[in-house]
């Protein structure tokens, strides 16, 4: 008989027809267990977030920068970016840490 195949682990993929499992490249992951060849994708760098993994763990490529008034300082952020604190925000996008947002003026 056949022995059934387990499915790799996130960050591995498994070569057609193959029982091992190979941990991805340094700074890249995979999206779900099971991958195969070519499933390794790059991590979003600080400031961006994966744009395909709303509903995931980790922030793979495509990236975009994270939006105003927010921020991500790890790689590999996932939707949605880290918001700034209360009475803060940007004037721009893809902030790298918290220490970036700033006071809102009061008029």
């Amino acid at each position: 008989g056949q022995t059934a195949c387990a499915a790799c682990p996130l960050a591995s993929f498994s070569f057609p027809g193959s029982r091992v499992c190979v941990a991805c490249p340094t700074g890249q992951n995979t999206s779900s267990a099971g991958t195969a060849v070519g499933g390794c994708l790059p991590l979003c760098p600080v400031g961006f977030y994966g744009v395909k993994q709303l509903q995931g763990d980790l922030g793979l490529t495509p990236c975009e920068e994270c939006p105003l008034d927010t921020y991500a300082d790890t790689n590999g952020t996932a939707w949605p970016c880290k918001p700034c604190p209360q009475y803060f925000g940007s004037t721009s996008t893809g902030l790298q840490s918290e220490s970036e947002c700033r006071p809102f003026l009061r008029g």
